[in-house]
């Protein structure tokens, strides 16, 4: 965990307050957020998550309590929240040597999943666990990029003005 202080721009002081920050990482396969299943139970249509969808949530949160273990729900319900989220995508095995440090160097994974579908495994992930509801989140970035090693990095920090 960092803690990272701000500065008052209209003072040019040290402000009072700390902007708290949390960095993780979920090594694997970046899993995105499945579409509901149904089925009927007694009569009725029952919605519910994919095993792999909620098995790679599980894992997101283990790797946030293994980092913060002492700290869970380290936001209080009404504080906003930054999220950064990169995700790294593994090179195919079939790809050339020149093609993969092209990839790396150069290139974008523009192939399924999409961004946003990623941001809600790992959001819907963390609801309960760093903070009380992802409807906190108020800015958002995901970058998608080719790696050998297939992982996502987060970083969440509370946004203050």
């Amino acid at each position: 965990m960092r803690a990272k202080q701000g500065r008052d721009s209209e003072k040019g002081t040290e402000d009072s307050f700390m902007s708290e920050s949390v960095y993780f990482i979920v090594p694997g396969e970046v899993i995105a957020k499945g579409r509901p299943r149904f089925s009927m139970v007694g009569g009725y249509a029952k919605a519910y998550t994919p095993k792999r969808t909620s098995d790679y949530e599980k894992k997101v949160r283990d790797c946030y309590l293994a980092e913060v273990p002492y700290q869970p729900m380290k936001w209080s319900n009404k504080e906003p929240l930054e999220i950064v989220l990169n995700v790294y995508v593994e090179i195919p095995k079939s790809a050339s040597k020149k093609a993969k440090t092209e990839m790396l160097l150069h290139g974008y994974p523009t192939k399924k999943s999409d961004c946003d579908n990623y941001l809600k495994s790992i959001c819907d992930a963390l609801n309960g666990v760093a903070y009380s509801d992802d409807c906190q989140i108020v800015i958002a970035t995901v970058n998608k990029m080719w790696s050998e090693t297939p992982k996502a990095e987060i970083t969440i920090r509370s946004v203050s003005r």
